[in-house]
């Protein structure tokens, strides 16, 4: 056989070989997709997006009861939201020798958890920043924070601990508070009376 003739004919079967092989390939792809559209669940987008948005609702609100003045040696209550799904954790332990550590779980309703959310937003709890009578009334006049003739008694009242988070990439806002009833600012006895009444609302646990 002519050299020239042999190598167009090596030349051509290379070829049709080549597009065989990747028209099979092409077939193999297109049999395996549908096979797998047939076994896989169809997500659509929304269905993505809607779980990505619940995925962000990540919402935390936790206070914590504590300090010599305080009726308990453990209190602490966390509410956190996903989407939806609001679980509640109470964890207490009164003053006291026999005293145990009792810890309660509640799931709590939508509609609850967004009036408790709208209250705390409405108090600015976001803003809120560690605070005591003492501190607050720095270069004012003022109640003092001390009462007694010649002594240096504090006020009797218990420190209150709160953290906020409202969003998945939001960083949480944490707070110390003592005597918030004696504070100027308000809001912060308002969180405390709100705090208390929504454990024992979703708890059936007298706090205070």
């Amino acid at each position: 056989m002519d050299k020239s003739i042999a190598h167009s004919f090596y030349k051509t079967a290379g070829l049709l070989a080549l597009a065989s092989a990747f028209g099979f390939a092409v077939v193999g792809v297109t049999r395996y997709n549908a096979k797998a559209s047939e076994i896989l669940p169809r997500l659509s987008i929304a269905h993505l997006t809607n779980r990505k948005a619940d995925a962000d609702q990540l919402r935390i609100f936790s206070v914590e009861i504590y300090g010599g003045q305080s009726r308990y040696e453990i209190f602490e209550a966390e509410f956190v939201d996903r989407g939806g799904d609001v679980s509640a954790v109470l964890t207490v332990k009164k003053a006291g020798r026999d005293e145990r550590v009792e810890t309660y779980e509640k799931t709590v309703d939508d509609a609850s958890f967004e009036k408790l959310w709208l209250s705390l937003r409405s108090l600015e709890v976001a803003q809120l920043t560690d605070l005591s009578p003492s501190t607050e009334s720095i270069g004012e006049k003022s109640e003092p924070f001390f009462q007694g003739s010649g002594s240096s008694r504090m006020v009797a009242s218990a420190s209150y601990s709160f953290k906020f988070q409202d969003g998945l990439r939001d960083y949480p806002n944490s707070f110390e508070v003592y005597a918030p009833e004696r504070l100027q600012d308000r809001r912060y006895q308002a969180l405390r009376d709100l705090s208390v009444a929504f454990v024992e609302d979703v708890f059936d646990y007298s706090v205070m």
